[in-house]
Protein backbone atom coordinates (compact mmCIF):
# COMPACT_ATOMS: atom_id res chain seq x y z
CA UNK A 1 0.00 0.00 0.00
CA UNK A 2 1.46 3.30 -0.83
CA UNK A 3 1.69 6.18 2.31
CA UNK A 4 1.58 9.30 2.33
CA UNK A 5 3.98 11.49 4.21
CA UNK A 6 2.94 12.85 7.10
CA UNK A 7 1.84 16.26 7.32
CA UNK A 8 1.02 17.49 10.94
CA UNK A 9 -2.52 18.90 10.60
CA UNK A 10 -3.26 15.92 8.89
CA UNK A 11 -1.71 13.31 11.86
CA UNK A 12 -3.46 15.70 14.50
CA UNK A 13 -6.21 13.72 16.80
CA UNK A 14 -8.49 16.16 15.91
CA UNK A 15 -8.10 16.24 12.47
CA UNK A 16 -11.14 15.61 10.12
CA UNK A 17 -11.95 12.96 8.52
CA UNK A 18 -14.75 12.97 5.81
CA UNK A 19 -17.32 10.05 5.30
CA UNK A 20 -16.98 7.27 3.06
CA UNK A 21 -18.08 8.35 -0.24
CA UNK A 22 -18.14 5.94 -3.48
CA UNK A 23 -17.10 9.28 -5.86
CA UNK A 24 -15.92 13.07 -5.73
CA UNK A 25 -17.17 15.06 -8.25
CA UNK A 26 -15.18 17.79 -9.22
CA UNK A 27 -15.67 20.99 -11.10
CA UNK A 28 -12.90 22.64 -12.60
CA UNK A 29 -13.26 26.18 -14.55
CA UNK A 30 -11.63 29.14 -15.39
CA UNK A 31 -14.74 32.05 -14.86
CA UNK A 32 -12.86 34.68 -16.26
CA UNK A 33 -12.49 37.50 -14.06
CA UNK A 34 -15.56 35.87 -11.93
CA UNK A 35 -18.03 36.45 -14.76
CA UNK A 36 -18.99 33.05 -15.20
CA UNK A 37 -20.16 32.62 -11.54
CA UNK A 38 -21.45 36.14 -11.84
CA UNK A 39 -23.70 35.69 -14.19
CA UNK A 40 -25.30 32.65 -11.89
CA UNK A 41 -25.40 29.98 -14.46
CA UNK A 42 -28.26 27.41 -13.51
CA UNK A 43 -25.56 24.62 -14.87
CA UNK A 44 -23.05 25.99 -12.23
CA UNK A 45 -25.62 26.88 -9.25
CA UNK A 46 -27.15 23.49 -9.67
CA UNK A 47 -24.48 21.51 -9.74
CA UNK A 48 -23.95 19.17 -6.55
CA UNK A 49 -19.94 18.77 -6.68
CA UNK A 50 -17.82 17.96 -4.51
CA UNK A 51 -15.54 19.97 -5.17
CA UNK A 52 -14.73 23.46 -7.06
CA UNK A 53 -11.58 24.25 -8.82
CA UNK A 54 -11.59 27.75 -9.96
CA UNK A 55 -9.25 30.03 -11.78
CA UNK A 56 -9.64 33.91 -12.11
CA UNK A 57 -12.17 33.51 -8.87
CA UNK A 58 -12.43 36.42 -6.12
CA UNK A 59 -13.89 36.58 -3.15
CA UNK A 60 -17.60 37.52 -4.32
CA UNK A 61 -17.88 34.70 -6.96
CA UNK A 62 -17.26 32.06 -4.27
CA UNK A 63 -19.64 33.82 -1.51
CA UNK A 64 -22.35 33.41 -4.44
CA UNK A 65 -22.11 29.80 -4.91
CA UNK A 66 -21.67 29.61 -1.55
CA UNK A 67 -24.90 31.52 -1.04
CA UNK A 68 -27.22 30.27 -3.50
CA UNK A 69 -26.07 26.36 -1.91
CA UNK A 70 -26.64 27.44 0.98
CA UNK A 71 -28.38 24.15 1.77
CA UNK A 72 -24.34 22.53 1.89
CA UNK A 73 -21.47 23.32 3.81
CA UNK A 74 -18.19 24.20 2.19
CA UNK A 75 -14.71 24.86 3.35
CA UNK A 76 -13.02 27.75 0.70
CA UNK A 77 -9.24 28.53 0.07
CA UNK A 78 -8.49 31.16 -2.21
CA UNK A 79 -4.95 32.16 -3.51
CA UNK A 80 -5.83 36.09 -4.69
CA UNK A 81 -3.06 38.19 -3.81
CA UNK A 82 -4.64 40.51 -6.76
CA UNK A 83 -7.96 40.99 -7.77
CA UNK A 84 -8.31 37.75 -9.09
CA UNK A 85 -7.29 34.07 -8.04
CA UNK A 86 -7.22 30.65 -8.06
CA UNK A 87 -9.55 29.16 -5.73
CA UNK A 88 -10.93 25.56 -4.06
CA UNK A 89 -14.54 25.64 -2.67
CA UNK A 90 -14.78 22.10 -1.27
CA UNK A 91 -17.43 20.35 1.02
CA UNK A 92 -14.85 17.66 2.02
CA UNK A 93 -13.04 19.07 5.01
CA UNK A 94 -9.22 19.29 4.33
CA UNK A 95 -6.44 18.43 7.41
CA UNK A 96 -4.47 20.60 5.26
CA UNK A 97 -4.02 23.27 3.05
CA UNK A 98 -2.08 25.95 1.66
CA UNK A 99 -1.16 27.99 -1.16
CA UNK A 100 1.36 28.82 -3.59
CA UNK A 101 2.73 31.86 -5.37
CA UNK A 102 3.81 31.51 -8.92
CA UNK A 103 5.13 33.81 -11.76
CA UNK A 104 2.44 36.29 -12.79
CA UNK A 105 2.82 38.42 -15.89
CA UNK A 106 2.82 41.92 -16.11
CA UNK A 107 -0.06 42.11 -18.78
CA UNK A 108 -2.65 40.16 -16.68
CA UNK A 109 -1.82 42.79 -13.73
CA UNK A 110 -5.26 41.80 -12.06
CA UNK A 111 -5.18 38.12 -12.13
CA UNK A 112 -3.17 36.39 -9.53
CA UNK A 113 -1.35 32.61 -10.64
CA UNK A 114 -0.88 29.98 -8.10
CA UNK A 115 -1.00 26.40 -6.89
CA UNK A 116 -4.10 25.97 -4.00
CA UNK A 117 -3.49 22.34 -2.18
CA UNK A 118 -5.73 20.59 -0.04
CA UNK A 119 -5.50 17.31 1.63
CA UNK A 120 -8.27 14.71 3.00
CA UNK A 121 -8.73 11.74 4.72
CA UNK A 122 -11.93 9.31 4.97
CA UNK A 123 -13.02 6.90 7.24
CA UNK A 124 -12.25 4.18 4.98
CA UNK A 125 -8.41 4.53 5.51
CA UNK A 126 -7.35 7.63 7.45
CA UNK A 127 -3.81 7.51 6.86
CA UNK A 128 -4.27 7.19 3.57
CA UNK A 129 -4.18 10.94 2.65
CA UNK A 130 -5.62 12.56 -1.01
CA UNK A 131 -3.92 15.39 -1.95
CA UNK A 132 -5.57 18.03 -4.41
CA UNK A 133 -4.02 20.26 -6.01
CA UNK A 134 -5.82 23.53 -8.14
CA UNK A 135 -3.83 25.14 -10.58
CA UNK A 136 -3.16 28.52 -13.09
CA UNK A 137 -0.07 28.46 -14.33
CA UNK A 138 1.33 31.44 -16.53
CA UNK A 139 0.37 32.54 -19.49
CA UNK A 140 3.39 35.15 -21.42
CA UNK A 141 5.89 36.93 -19.96
CA UNK A 142 7.55 38.65 -22.55
CA UNK A 143 7.13 38.54 -26.28
CA UNK A 144 10.53 36.81 -27.31
CA UNK A 145 10.25 33.79 -25.02
CA UNK A 146 6.78 32.92 -24.13
CA UNK A 147 7.11 32.77 -20.90
CA UNK A 148 8.85 29.82 -20.89
CA UNK A 149 11.57 30.64 -18.41
CA UNK A 150 8.57 31.28 -15.66
CA UNK A 151 6.58 28.45 -16.57
CA UNK A 152 9.20 25.93 -16.13
CA UNK A 153 9.80 27.37 -12.92
CA UNK A 154 5.69 27.48 -11.74
CA UNK A 155 6.15 23.51 -13.08
CA UNK A 156 9.33 22.87 -10.71
CA UNK A 157 6.94 24.05 -8.00
CA UNK A 158 3.83 22.23 -8.65
CA UNK A 159 6.84 19.27 -9.07
CA UNK A 160 8.18 19.49 -5.64
CA UNK A 161 4.12 19.20 -4.49
CA UNK A 162 3.74 15.84 -6.66
CA UNK A 163 7.32 14.08 -4.95
CA UNK A 164 6.74 15.28 -1.39
CA UNK A 165 3.25 13.21 -1.32
CA UNK A 166 3.51 9.35 -2.15
CA UNK A 167 -0.11 9.16 -1.52
CA UNK A 168 -2.91 9.45 -4.26
CA UNK A 169 -3.30 12.66 -6.11
CA UNK A 170 -5.49 14.78 -8.19
CA UNK A 171 -4.35 17.54 -10.19
CA UNK A 172 -6.73 20.08 -11.99
CA UNK A 173 -6.59 23.52 -13.80
CA UNK A 174 -5.38 25.44 -16.37
CA UNK A 175 -2.01 25.18 -17.20
CA UNK A 176 -2.05 27.80 -20.51
CA UNK A 177 -0.43 25.29 -23.16
CA UNK A 178 -0.25 27.88 -25.55
CA UNK A 179 2.87 27.18 -26.71
CA UNK A 180 4.21 23.92 -28.94
CA UNK A 181 6.92 23.82 -26.35
CA UNK A 182 4.62 23.63 -23.63
CA UNK A 183 2.50 21.27 -25.32
CA UNK A 184 5.25 18.63 -26.77
CA UNK A 185 7.87 18.75 -24.69
CA UNK A 186 7.19 20.75 -21.13
CA UNK A 187 3.81 19.03 -20.28
CA UNK A 188 4.78 15.18 -21.35
CA UNK A 189 8.21 15.83 -19.24
CA UNK A 190 6.19 17.08 -16.03
CA UNK A 191 3.88 14.04 -16.50
CA UNK A 192 6.21 10.90 -17.27
CA UNK A 193 8.98 12.44 -14.24
CA UNK A 194 5.77 12.37 -11.99
CA UNK A 195 4.66 9.35 -13.06
CA UNK A 196 1.24 11.00 -13.14
CA UNK A 197 -1.60 10.31 -15.79
CA UNK A 198 -3.68 12.88 -17.61
CA UNK A 199 -6.97 12.24 -18.70
CA UNK A 200 -7.82 13.05 -22.28
CA UNK A 201 -11.31 14.94 -22.53
CA UNK A 202 -14.02 13.77 -25.20
CA UNK A 203 -14.21 17.43 -26.25
CA UNK A 204 -11.26 19.57 -27.08
CA UNK A 205 -9.62 20.79 -23.79
CA UNK A 206 -8.87 24.11 -25.09
CA UNK A 207 -11.35 27.35 -24.68
CA UNK A 208 -13.46 29.53 -27.31
CA UNK A 209 -10.54 31.26 -28.36
CA UNK A 210 -8.30 28.13 -29.30
CA UNK A 211 -7.97 24.94 -29.42
CA UNK A 212 -4.89 24.51 -27.53
CA UNK A 213 -4.73 22.35 -24.63
CA UNK A 214 -5.24 24.52 -21.45
CA UNK A 215 -7.74 23.12 -18.97
CA UNK A 216 -6.01 19.80 -17.97
CA UNK A 217 -6.07 17.16 -15.34
CA UNK A 218 -3.73 14.66 -14.06
CA UNK A 219 -4.06 11.87 -11.54
CA UNK A 220 -2.11 9.04 -9.59
CA UNK A 221 -3.50 6.07 -7.96
CA UNK A 222 -6.67 6.72 -8.76
CA UNK A 223 -9.64 6.19 -11.97
CA UNK A 224 -11.80 8.30 -13.14
CA UNK A 225 -14.98 6.99 -14.05
CA UNK A 226 -16.70 10.05 -16.02
CA UNK A 227 -15.52 13.64 -17.29
CA UNK A 228 -18.43 15.93 -19.15
CA UNK A 229 -17.72 19.64 -20.79
CA UNK A 230 -20.14 22.03 -20.66
CA UNK A 231 -19.88 23.99 -23.71
CA UNK A 232 -23.09 26.17 -24.03
CA UNK A 233 -22.49 28.36 -21.21
CA UNK A 234 -21.03 31.96 -22.62
CA UNK A 235 -19.97 33.75 -19.62
CA UNK A 236 -16.32 32.77 -19.72
CA UNK A 237 -13.88 31.74 -22.33
CA UNK A 238 -13.32 28.39 -21.03
CA UNK A 239 -15.76 25.35 -20.92
CA UNK A 240 -16.55 24.13 -17.96
CA UNK A 241 -15.56 20.15 -17.03
CA UNK A 242 -16.90 18.25 -14.30
CA UNK A 243 -15.05 15.09 -13.82
CA UNK A 244 -15.95 12.13 -11.40
CA UNK A 245 -13.09 10.07 -9.44
CA UNK A 246 -13.19 6.99 -7.73
CA UNK A 247 -12.82 7.06 -4.57
CA UNK A 248 -13.12 3.72 -3.79
CA UNK A 249 -10.17 2.77 -6.35
CA UNK A 250 -7.31 4.32 -3.84
CA UNK A 251 -8.54 2.49 -1.01
CA UNK A 252 -7.38 -0.95 -3.05
CA UNK A 253 -3.92 -0.18 -3.36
Amino acid sequence: MTMAIAHADCLAPSSPVNKDLPNIELTLWNVKQAEGILARPPELLNSQSDLYFFQEVNQVGLDLLQTEQGQRSFVQTLHNHKKYGVGILSTLKPCDQYTIEVADEPIMSKIDKGLVVHFYKFKQKSELILKVINVHLPLFMNPTTFGNGAYKRALNKLSHEVLSHRGPLLIAGDFNGWTPSRVRTLLPQFAKSNHLDELTFSTNSGNRAAMMYLDRVFTRGLKITSEETVTDIKDSDHFMRRIEISVESFFEQ
